[in-house]
């Protein structure tokens, strides 16, 4: 027995599971999906190609980005890069790195944290250190005064409250309380 669309939506609405509309209606998963999705009740299926993803990627856009413009996951999108790289479709190049990584690195040098480097350029932490090692600025934990995190200790705080007041990482804190317990 064959149900129509309209059915196999009152029935979902009213609870039943894929397997349960699947048994009462001799209707597949795939053309449940597909009524589901017609109805507005579900997210249809992006289909994306690997040049439509490598088309965006060349053009600076983020996996986020282009998840949201073929209507797939985040993991969709690699493995189209992958199946674009696989079949020859140039996936990255362009115009550069999208963000100037001597300004990010300069920011970093100055002693600015990732966090608010990150809020100021809209920068990834990942790409933000690839700036720094790029540009060879310090590595971000080396910038933590280790005396005043010591005080701040004393005095009570915990490595979220300290990074809040230093300005950085609370692995950055964490990595300096190490230090000092190491020289103890």
């Amino acid at each position: 027995m064959s149900a129509s669309a309209a059915e196999i939506v009152r029935m979902r609405l009213l609870g039943a599971s894929y397997a349960q509309i699947t048994s009462a209606t001799g209707v597949s998963k795939t053309a449940i999906g597909t009524a589901l999705a017609g109805a507005g009740l579900i997210r249809p299926r992006g289909r994306g190609t690997p040049d439509e993803a490598a088309a965006l990627r060349h053009r600076g856009h983020s996996y986020e980005e282009i998840a949201a413009a073929l209507g797939v996951s985040k993991r969709r999108v690699g493995n189209l890069l992958s199946a674009a790289a696989a079949i020859g479709v140039k996936v990255f190049g362009g115009s550069g790195p999208r963000f100037d990584y001597s300004a990010i690195a300069t920011m970093k040098a100055a002693g600015m944290s990732h966090v608010a480097i990150r809020e100021e350029t809209g920068a990834s932490a990942g790409t933000i250190s690839a700036a720094v090692a790029t540009m060879g600025a310090a590595r971000r934990y080396t910038r933590v005064d280790r005396d005043e995190v010591a005080r701040l200790q004393a005095a009570g705080k915990s490595a979220v409250e300290i990074a809040a007041e230093l300005g950085c990482s609370k692995n950055s804190v964490w990595n300096a309380q190490r230090d000092l317990r190491a020289a103890a």
